[in-house]
């Protein structure tokens, strides 16, 4: 699990460089979708989650270069919270500025700002995790995952519209939910 977390780490000091275009794009790729969806769910329109991304694209040029990593210390994921979030609230504050004081009440709380990450965060580690399942499972295997628990189908139903046992509904859904939650596991220690 150590190498895992010194790639994460690999990443945040190609990032402190400020000019490894791969490393920049490889960060949008990881973390772009978290970013614009947290902005999409304060009630930001699409180009305005955009902006949040390049306006976090620019705090973390700016801030990187003297940040050192300890996973020890705090996570990742909270100090770009941190930023993500600060952007997020000056954005509302800009508004205001040219809407009026009404604005203010479409402001977050501070433990509801949060409670949006941390759903973000669980649905990008889900998200990613997926990516994995599409890979490894075959689509049958999938297509039951997606019609269990997903669509919430009663396993009967499931079993005969694909001429499988109930059985083998129950064991295909604990394999996938079990890989699910190793992947995402490895996921969290990769972030340190």
């Amino acid at each position: 699990m150590k190498a895992a977390v010194s790639t994460h780490t690999t990443l945040l000091r190609r990032l402190a460089t400020g000019n490894d275009q791969l490393a920049w794009d490889e960060f949008v790729q990881r973390y772009g979708a978290v970013v614009r969806a947290v902005a999409h769910r304060h009630g930001l329109q699409p180009a305005d989650a955009d902006d949040v991304l390049q306006d976090t694209l620019i705090g973390l040029t700016r801030s990187l270069p003297g940040f050192e990593y300890n996973p020890q210390t705090a996570k990742f994921r909270t100090y770009l919270k941190s930023i993500v979030q600060r952007i997020i609230f000056q954005r509302f504050r800009q508004k205001q500025s040219t809407v009026g004081i009404e604005l203010l009440g479409a402001l977050p709380a501070a433990d509801e700002a949060d409670a949006i990450w941390d759903t973000e965060w669980r649905q990008h580690h889900l998200r990613l995790a997926m990516e994995t399942i599409e890979i490894e499972f075959s689509s049958r295997d999938r297509l039951v995952f997606t019609l269990y628990v997903g669509s919430q189908q009663p396993p009967g139903s499931i079993a005969d519209e694909l001429g499988i046992s109930i059985d083998l509904v129950y064991k295909i859904k604990s394999r996938i939910m079990k890989r699910l939650e190793s992947v995402i596991a490895a996921q969290v220690e990769e972030e340190g």
